[in-house]
């Protein structure tokens, strides 16, 4: 399962990539779970280390600390990359055609 770097883009590498059904029952327990975890959660303690992930992405602090401080308090990762995107934006790749 490694990547081949003489290999061009041209479709010629077989890519070792394991793939898996969509499975419905999962998706709903997990959307029951997310829905639990913000019910029971602090908010206040969320609102709080998101805010200040943002202050720290908006300054030249190292940002891992606030990430730490985001999951102790059940921030989620969407969350916490709302922050990013709201902070730095969203990189498009440029159309080359």
């Amino acid at each position: 399962m490694g990547h081949n770097p003489e290999a061009t883009d041209a479709g010629n590498e077989k890519t070792d990539v394991e793939l898996h059904e969509y499975n419905k029952e999962w998706a709903i327990k997990s959307k029951a779970n997310l829905v639990e975890l913000r019910a029971t959660r602090n908010d206040k303690e969320v609102t709080s280390s998101l805010t200040a992930l943002e202050k720290a992405a908006k300054g030249s602090e190292n940002v891992m600390p606030y990430l730490v401080k985001c999951c102790h308090a059940y921030a989620t990762v969407g969350e916490m990359a709302g922050v990013f995107r709201d902070t730095f934006g969203e990189w498009n790749e440029p159309d080359f055609y």
